[in-house]
């Protein structure tokens, strides 16, 4: 995917790569320090997370993990996710603008292949056909409601609820 290439023109950018939502690597742009194992074993990993974050209801558009030394963003595309490693002090919002092209041009995909022909296959997947559990929480009146329309998002940050 030479689209991938053009996220290393942001300072601090070390490469990219892109996840299906089964969890298999469909391309990379990375330095040859990262191996196709271990590519391969994250990319299932970061796909089952945004599931997992996801199944409360509202579709994940943009994540970012930090770690010691660098960011994983991690942004929605058609073909899955885009992923993208970067340092502290990579600028932003340049990098969030560059992760919406580069996702709008990334091409369609519709049988993925895997980076390691001999990685084993991805885990059964987390989210459940059933439909989410409306939590009972006390209306004006005093007495708990569970009307599933009124239920949000139960993703909270710092303790409090993310809009």
């Amino acid at each position: 995917m030479d689209v991938l290439c053009d996220l290393r023109d942001i300072a601090g950018v070390y490469g990219s790569f892109v996840v299906a939502d089964t969890g298999q690597v469909l391309g990379r742009d990375l330095p040859a320090v990262f191996e196709d194992a271990l590519l391969a074993h994250t990319g299932s990993r970061i796909a089952r997370l945004c599931e997992v974050l996801e199944n409360g209801g509202e579709p994940l558009e943009h994540l970012t993990l930090r770690f010691t030394d660098y960011k994983l963003h991690v942004r929605r595309a058609r073909v899955g996710l885009l992923c993208v490693i970067a340092s502290e002090a990579v600028n932003v919002p340049a990098l969030r603008m560059a992760l919406s092209l580069v996702a709008r041009r990334l091409p369609r995909i519709d049988a993925p292949r895997s980076v390691a022909p001999d990685a084993e296959p991805s885990p059964t997947t987390l989210r459940s056909s059933q439909t989410p559990i409306a939590s009972s929480t006390p209306s004006r009146s005093g007495a708990p409601s569970s009307d599933a329309s009124r239920v949000k998002s139960a993703r909270t940050y710092r303790g409090r609820p993310i809009v």
